[in-house]
């Protein structure tokens, strides 16, 4: 078959060979939520791994923002190495609002390729809702605070973890 008698399929008014892959590059971003009940210190935890991953000023994408009602809870967007590796970061804590996830997770699916999202697991319907989508979820139960383990020792603990995933 010569170049001339090739099988073309129209798609939009664009003429392209049958075999040409037409699929746009699809980034496919992992998603790590942090669960816990309401008031365990996830969004202190998604500060702490804020200060951390911010560290140079040339790593911020989309500024610490306050979204809701809330003050403590923000959004951002940052760029990070990992293993030589350049990933693009984004940190969602308003977790106590369903819907909110939903979205925070939707907006941000093609923008980073890790999403860190604070989930209260006060919902009956689980986090399926939101990790459904997504085949690179995992899930990061929030470290209980204890005798043994201090409140500033569980949130670090959960940051290192997070980190992990990355």
């Amino acid at each position: 078959m010569n170049a001339s008698n090739k099988a073309y399929r129209t798609s939009h008014k664009v003429r392209r060979p049958v075999n040409a892959d037409i699929r746009p590059k699809r980034r496919i971003m992992k998603l790590i939520l942090l669960v816990g009940k309401p008031q365990t210190g996830k969004t202190t935890v998604l500060n702490l791994l804020y200060n951390e991953l911010a560290t140079n000023p040339d790593d911020i994408v989309a500024e610490k923002t306050q979204v809701g009602g809330r003050k403590d809870d923000f959004e951002c967007v940052l760029k990070c190495t990992v293993s030589t590796r350049m990933l693009t970061v984004g940190i969602f804590t308003m977790g106590d609002y369903l819907r909110e996830c939903i979205r925070a997770a939707h907006k941000y699916s093609q923008v980073v390729d890790v999403l860190v999202l604070a989930y209260s697991d006060k919902f009956k319907s689980g986090y399926g809702k939101i990790a459904g989508p997504y085949p690179r979820h995992f899930v990061v139960n929030k470290t209980v605070n204890s005798e043994i383990m201090g409140r500033d020792q569980s949130n670090l603990k959960d940051v290192v973890t997070i980190r992990s995933y990355f």
